[in-house]
């Protein structure tokens, strides 16, 4: 399912090297809602964002959806991920 909808986001943009704010930030939710859990650098890949900028987009976006960061070694490390949502609704988030 991921690599058929990276097939059509790549027929969409066209060629174009990054996407709209709009767009990264869907296809970001879109992964992290289906359970994947990723680095900045994979998100950075995946939208053509700077590392540093998919960090910032990541860090916005869990200010919206149950996003967690579980901290890593190195640079390259550490993964965002979607927390469980049945612990929202015991917290009265959801």
């Amino acid at each position: 399912m991921a690599a058929e909808l990276a097939l059509w986001y790549e027929d969409v943009m066209a060629g174009e090297e990054r996407m709209e704010t709009t767009l990264a930030a869907g296809l970001l939710a879109w992964h992290l809602a289906h359970g994947e859990a990723i680095t900045a650098y994979q998100a950075a890949e995946l939208t053509g964002l700077t590392p540093r900028g998919a960090r910032a987009m990541l860090s916005r976006l869990s200010g919206t959806l149950p996003l967690v960061f579980v901290p890593g070694r190195g640079r390259k490390r550490g993964l965002w991920m979607v927390e469980a949502l049945l612990e929202c609704e015991e917290e009265g988030r959801a």
